[in-house]
């Protein structure tokens, strides 16, 4: 569906710019044009500003005439976790992820993660790429995991989530949450 959206901003012309590969899910909201995203950008859910809406308001109340609107630049390989917020003036990546929730008030340099508010990096992404590789290592469908090429498989992934249930649902794990929930 993400794909799907990008596809149609493209077509619309409602951006600067759209590379390829990019996914934008629905309920993304970019409240200006100045955006020029790279190839392969993934924005899940997340909030873009490109103008200073207090200016509106500065406008009417001060009587005066203002205006402040910024780029949003956005290169190759990003991607914009849910709820995050990316305000105007800032350049990002290549090679960037932003994490759920952040709030991103400044550019964010080539191969960093950020998270926060206001966002601060989190580390690199081949970082991240290591640590998630040692985790799913650990994880009971882990060898679900391992058969995938690049993407979901069909012929595995109904194993997948009751394997996920029993694990976070097993009756050790109730056992924990009664006494968490009493204790």
């Amino acid at each position: 569906m993400g794909n799907k959206y990008a596809k149609y901003l493209r077509r619309q012309g409602k951006l600067f710019k759209i590379g390829e590969n990019c996914s934008i899910l629905p309920s993304t909201i970019i409240r200006d044009p100045h955006v020029r995203l790279g190839n392969k950008v993934h924005f899940s859910s997340s909030r873009h500003f490109g103008h200073d809406g207090v200016v509106g308001m500065l406008n009417h109340s001060c009587r005066v005439t203002l205006d402040k609107v910024k780029k949003i630049d956005i290169r190759d390989h990003v991607f914009v976790g849910f709820g995050a917020i990316l305000v105007p003036g800032i350049t990002f990546g290549p090679d960037v992820h932003v994490s759920a929730g952040a709030v991103v008030t400044k550019g964010v340099q080539q191969g960093d993660g950020v998270g926060g508010f206001p966002a601060e990096t989190t580390g690199k992404l081949e970082q991240v790429v290591r640590r998630l590789q040692n985790e799913i290592k650990t994880l009971e469908w882990a060898e679900i995991i391992a058969k995938r090429e690049r993407g979901l498989d069909p012929a595995v992934e109904g194993e997948q989530p009751r394997r996920r249930q029993m694990h976070f649902y097993s009756q050790d794990s109730m056992g924990k949450l009664e006494e968490e929930v009493s204790g």
